[in-house]
């Protein structure tokens, strides 16, 4: 490596030589005391020194760059190792705290055990699943001042409140690059992993051949008396699902699409579109209902719960990951969550029968592998910043309708 002093030390000199050499050419051409050939090699000779000084700045500068980069690793490195210290620090006083709508069996025997696989020393998790209650426990707990969750996983409308009031945090991640910025909401909210949504229907009582291929077809009244179908009125799920279908059919079709399901065909409306639609249909309580596969996907060779994929397209909910402003464990809650969002932590989210978020991730459990071929359609734009707007809509769209509130 050069020695900077040393290396501008011999600049220094060059540069005397040069300017002894530019004064001997002065006189040499006034006084006419050197030959021409003379003249030419003093030049040469200066041509080259000059040379010579460029490639020993461009030699310093380029030893200037590299060791700046590596005193960028360093300090990254330092840094790193420093929020690790903090992280294992905070883990050695007590569990995380994460309250979540994933499934708790999905947290606790798949993403926990994986993630403490990478970080040992990492403790134990206190989980607790919930959905609207635990929302507002959460919310009610942080107005307290009370200890609450350090880590929230959730879905849209949900996550979208606890934004309007202000609890989730700010924080970056090294997995943030392998996200679009879409997916990344205020530097607070990011996206966690997705689920299609599609039509249930008992195996023992309905065929594969004779279940619903489309949205429209729950209108049909073969299926009368026979359907569970989430209600917006009802459940965070439904107006999730439903702003979807609004979103993906048109309010027009929407609005006959609800009419035909709960008027014409008398569907017992639901608070859920997820797990509990999908027990209600294992336990042959009803025919046909519909909900995210996630549940479907994972469930026993042999249960007795099929799918079918609407030619109008699947809904897809979205879940976001984000963790408490005010949380005293701030750095396990982002190890947990850079974990979450990385190539590792998706994989297994795709093991719990979820779509990763991470959309450059392939094979089982993605979007792809699931739904091939099927086309999408996504809760609105409007509706993540305008979520209580949208369940009004929903609400007024069921009464002009003439479904009975």
């Amino acid at each position: 490596m050069i020695d900077k002093a040393m290396a501008f030390g011999v600049i220094g000199i060059v540069a005397l030589l040069v300017g002894a050499g530019s004064f001997a050419y002065t006189a040499s051409v006034v006084g006419g005391l050197a030959s021409q050939d003379q003249i030419d090699e003093l030049k040469s000779s200066i041509a080259k020194s000059t040379s010579d000084i460029d490639s020993l700045r461009s030699q310093i500068t380029s030893g200037e760059t590299r060791l700046a980069e590596a005193e960028e690793v360093l300090e990254a490195a330092k840094a790193e190792a420093a929020f690790i210290a903090a992280a294992k620090a905070e883990a050695q006083d007590g569990d995380l705290i994460i309250y979540g709508s994933m499934d708790a069996p999905d947290m606790l025997k798949i993403m926990w055990p994986a993630f403490k696989a990478k970080y040992p020393w990492a403790g134990d998790v206190a989980y607790i699943e919930g959905f609207g209650s635990l929302m507002k426990r959460f919310q009610e707990e942080a107005a307290r001042g009370v200890r609450t969750a350090d880590v929230r996983i959730d879905g849209s409308e949900r996550a979208f409140l606890d934004m309007a009031l202000g609890l989730p945090g700010s924080l970056e991640t090294s997995s943030d690059e392998l996200y679009a910025p879409t997916q990344i909401v205020q530097n607070k909210l990011r996206n966690g992993y997705l689920i299609p949504g599609a039509i249930f229907y008992n195996t023992d009582l309905v065929s594969a051949a004779d279940a619903p291929k489309s949205w429209a077809a729950l209108a049909d009244p073969e299926w009368k008396g026979k359907i569970l179908f989430a209600d917006p009125r009802l459940g965070t799920e439904g107006i999730d699902a439903w702003a979807t279908l609004v979103e993906g059919l048109g309010e027009e079709k929407a609005k006959e699409l609800a009419k035909g399901i709960f008027l014409d065909n008398e569907a017992v409306p639901a608070d859920t579109y997820g797990t509990t639609a999908y027990n209600k249909i294992l336990a042959g309580e009803y025919a046909i209902s519909a909900g995210l596969i996630n549940d479907v996907i994972q469930q026993p060779a042999g249960a007795p719960v099929g799918y079918s994929v609407p030619e109008e397209g699947v809904t897809v909910a979205t879940s976001w990951v984000y963790t408490f402003k005010d949380t005293p464990k701030p750095n396990l809650s982002k190890l947990f969550i850079t974990w979450y969002l990385s190539p590792e932590g998706q994989t297994q989210i795709a093991v719990t029968g979820r779509t990763p978020s991470l959309a450059s991730l392939q094979g089982p459990g993605t979007l792809q592998d699931q739904v091939p071929d099927a086309k999408l359609m996504v809760i609105p734009e409007s509706y993540f910043s305008d979520p209580d707007g949208w369940r009004i809509k929903l609400v007024a769209m069921f009464e002009e309708v003439g479904l009975p509130s």
